[in-house]
């Protein structure tokens, strides 16, 4: 107790002394004798890493999902070397699929001390209804492996009663026939309806596949990089209301490469139908949308093969309907030298069709001498051409003997044999003539030619008279001829043209940017290379491949993420460099804060690779 006009006693002074004393001992000892901090973990790309912190976790929206609907997940690496490849137990009824086979790293700084994280993208999509656990799913890194989950998953049934007019999107899937041999080919037919938004009474002209179908977490099967036909419907619902549809059709032709079954689906179809819209600078844009799925079963066509009973010999595996036609050339030759036996097959289909097994006709291997290797065969136009060089065994006047092949008739369902007619020719006793053949160049004298001695054997030709030839021919025409009729409208034509790009690069600043889009990034590519150390030199890379991106696919103005740029090539089919672009561009973010470990640019720089992937994208471009 302290007295306000007396001032503290002797007691209360000595306990006050006595704890400034202590407490700085005690807070030094807590220091020293505290229980032992866990060692920092090493940071993959440099450094040390803020605490043993390294650990593996799914983060997962959410665990309610309706038939056919699709989620991304995200399976996050904390503080780990870099990881291999995900594994999962995936149950019937649920698909997991990985979206980036490259994980895409980030690093960041607290308080000095740096964490890193590599994230994998996963797709999940829900087949059956019915209760699932999905996971333990593992992740090696480092020599040690970890592991999350198992997590709970509900599929319930999706609400699609009713017409098609009662839904917001519809798909349908129409494969026909359900039943071929195989090398037939099917016609598959997908049909997707998206109702036309009108909010308030009021319609809205958006781009229904761009801003409503959710592509990303759509599964399309065969039809994924097909081209969609539009057109309008109008159905009514349940209540009678008219509703106006944008209908997409996309049709392709599905080859049966192998006796089974050939699948063709399912097909998921997901969509963010607007509920609110806003206007801003560029226009109107969706404010709030409900979510739509439907899962489309998949359809199985039976592919059946030609049947072994009653296969003749002569059948090498054609289906279809063709036709066999047979030729000779030169029809008199001498012994010794070749006949060139042609066979052409018409008919359709024609890929994959092999020609006659000639080793197996009997009585042409008795009078003719040739290879045994099978016919390759040239396509032209419908037709399909087997040549083979044959050498006559005797001489005098003999037959080429007739060949026959067989193909399998799928509308007969039965097998077809073909004969071509047999050919007669005339064959000369050889004349044993080896003398040397003089060939100078404008002159007779030997000193000044080559001498060409003819062989036996080997090679022949199939012309040995000189007046046959071309060569031995005089040419009405020469170039000049040619060249002054065909330069007028030639150059009429190039200029034509340049006059057309000009006029269409002019009326079309997307396509201006996307033409100059490669031009401008080797540019800027040549100033990064002047760049300082790794880290600028990084930094400089990325945001040329930014400002290449938003050229090549005429993006509007703003700061490109390494998830968009993802996201950006995934759905323009170019998911072999996604991962690596996304991976590189989260590398070249990081440099403009922190150094950053180059030992991934040992073998290829940073503006190298840059170079490689708008290669790959110029040559997939319109």
């Amino acid at each position: 107790k302290t007295n306000a006009t007396e001032g503290p006693t002797v007691g209360e002074r000595l306990v006050m002394r006595t704890l400034a004393l202590y407490l700085p001992v005690a807070c030094l000892m807590a220091f020293l004798l505290r229980p032992g901090l866990p060692v920092a973990a090493q940071d993959p790309m440099g450094g040390r890493l803020a605490g043993q912190n390294d650990r593996l976790e799914l983060d997962i929206p959410k665990n309610k999902l309706q038939l056919g609907e699709s989620i991304t997940l995200q399976l996050v690496c904390h503080n780990t070397s870099r990881p291999e490849s995900p594994t999962a137990a995936v149950p019937v009824g649920l698909s997991l699929e990985l979206a980036n086979e490259i994980p895409s790293s980030s690093v960041s700084i607290i308080n000095g001390r740096r964490s890193s994280k590599y994230t994998f993208t996963l797709m999940l999509s829900a087949d059956k209804v019915g209760e699932y656990e999905l996971g333990p799913i593992s992740v090696k890194a480092g020599g040690k492996t970890y592991t999350t989950g198992p997590y709970g998953i509900t599929v319930e049934e999706a609400d699609v009663s009713g017409s098609r007019g009662d839904r917001y999107i519809f798909g349908e899937l129409e494969v026909d026939p359900r039943e071929v041999y195989v090398t037939q080919t099917v016609t598959a037919k997908l049909t997707i309806g998206i109702r036309e938004v009108v909010i308030d009474r009021r319609r809205y002209d958006f781009n229904l596949l761009r801003d409503v179908l959710d592509v990303r977490n759509s599964s399309l099967s065969v039809f994924a990089n097909g081209d969609a036909s539009r057109s309008t419907m109008t159905v009514a619902d349940s209540q009678g209301r008219r509703n106006r549809y944008q209908v997409f059709t996309v049709t392709e032709q599905v080859r049966a490469e192998e006796v089974g079954t050939l699948t063709i689906g399912p097909i998921r179809l997901a969509a963010n139908y607007p509920t609110s819209v806003r206007r801003d600078f560029f226009g109107y844009k969706v404010a709030r949308s409900r979510p739509e799925f439907q899962l489309i079963p998949a359809i199985d066509v039976t592919v059946k093969g030609p049947p072994v009973a009653g296969r003749p010999r002569s059948f090498t595996g054609a289906l279809g309907s063709y036709g066999l036609s047979g030729s000779a050339k030169p029809l008199r030759v001498e012994q010794g030298k070749p006949v060139t036996l042609t066979l052409v097959i018409r008919g359709e289909p024609l890929d994959g069709v092999a020609g006659p097994d000639l080793s197996g006709n009997a009585e042409l291997v008795s009078r003719f001498e040739f290879t045994d290797d099978e016919l390759v065969g040239d396509v032209q136009g419908r037709s399909k051409v087997f040549r083979r060089a044959i050498f006559p065994r005797q001489s005098g006047v003999q037959d080429i003997p007739a060949v026959e092949w067989s193909y399998f008739d799928p509308r007969r369902e039965d097998y077809v044999t073909l004969s071509t007619a047999p050919i007669e020719i005339t064959v000369d006793p050889p004349t044993g003539n080896s003398s040397p053949i003089e060939v100078s160049e404008g002159r007779s004298d030997s000193a000044n030619g080559t001498a060409l001695v003819r062989l036996e054997g080997g090679i022949a030709p199939n012309y040995v008279n000189g007046d046959d030839l071309l060569a031995a021919h005089g040419v009405t025409w020469t170039t000049a001829h040619w060249g002054t009729i065909a330069a007028p409208p030639l150059l009429w034509a190039v200029l034509g043209l340049f006059a057309w790009r000009r006029q269409k690069l002019a009326g079309n600043r997307g396509l201006a940017r996307r033409r100059t889009a490669m031009r401008n990034a080797e540019r800027l590519l040549r100033e990064a290379d002047q760049a300082g150390g790794t880290a600028q030199k990084l930094e400089a890379a990325g945001v040329v491949l930014k400002s290449y991106l938003a050229d090549r696919f005429n993006l509007p103005p703003g700061e490109l993420t390494p998830s968009d740029a993802y996201r950006l090539l995934e759905t323009r089919g170019e998911k072999a460099i996604a991962g690596e672009v996304q991976a590189f561009l989260s590398i070249a973010n990081a440099a403009a804060y922190a150094p950053v470990d180059a030992s991934e640019f040992a073998s290829e720089d940073a503006a190298a690779k840059v170079r490689r992937w708008m290669r790959a994208l110029e040559k997939g471009k319109p």
